[in-house]
């Protein structure tokens, strides 16, 4: 059974502390939204668990073990994390954004096999994606990259889904869908979920 221990961390971004003894732990199938207001350090949070901040005091578990001490990709093969705001510098397509999902599982110089790509192809269908497949990811809306990028963290195939406002870009209708998809991982997949939320109804 997976489980994610948050002991006793802060966080600084120079002499500024943003986080101060916070702690937490989930297991597998729970979901929780994380509330405050802006500067309240809930990104931060995300972003010390997702590797990106190491916290100046305290430790995070995964699975009995400081994720710290652990390969990027011992950690990418367990957690995903889908960011705010995510640019694509260069004009991939829609699978191939997603197919980058796949490297933790990918020797240096290794292609995607027929089964990376039917994993790739099942999380834009479950993220109502599949369609975009061959689109350059550049052209889409705000709301069609949020899903292919919700899409490439499912193709890691995580046991943790970390996300920062996920239904951000995204008319209220997609933001029910996505969030009925959320839910739906943790409890067919036994999925833990982190995810902040601006929307306090969408929390609840």
């Amino acid at each position: 059974m997976v489980a994610l221990c948050v002991d006793g961390v802060d966080c600084y971004y120079g002499s500024v502390k943003v986080l101060k003894n916070v702690r937490f732990s989930v297991k597998e199938r729970d979901f929780v939204g994380i509330l405050g207001p802006n500067g309240s350090g809930k990104t931060t949070l995300l972003r010390s668990i997702g590797r990106t901040l190491k916290p100046h005091k305290g430790v995070i578990l995964l699975n009995d073990v400081d994720i710290y001490t652990l390969k990027s990709a011992e950690v990418a093969r367990e957690m995903a994390v889908v960011p705010q705001d995510t640019v694509v510098t260069f004009n991939f397509t829609a699978l191939d954004v997603v197919l980058m999902g796949r490297n933790p599982y990918l020797s240096r110089f290794q292609t995607e096999s027929e089964k990376d790509v039917a994993i790739a192809r099942k999380a834009m269908e479950l993220t109502n994606a599949w369609h975009l497949a061959g689109r350059p990811v550049n052209q889409l809306s705000g709301g069609e990259r949020q899903r292919v990028i919700i899409a490439r963290a499912l193709a890691q195939e995580p046991e943790i889904l970390l996300l920062d406002e996920p239904t951000v870009h995204l008319d209220i209708n997609n933001q029910l869908e996505i969030m009925d998809l959320l839910k739906g991982l943790c409890i067919k997949r036994g999925l833990i979920v982190l995810a902040v939320f601006h929307d306090f109804n969408l929390a609840v």
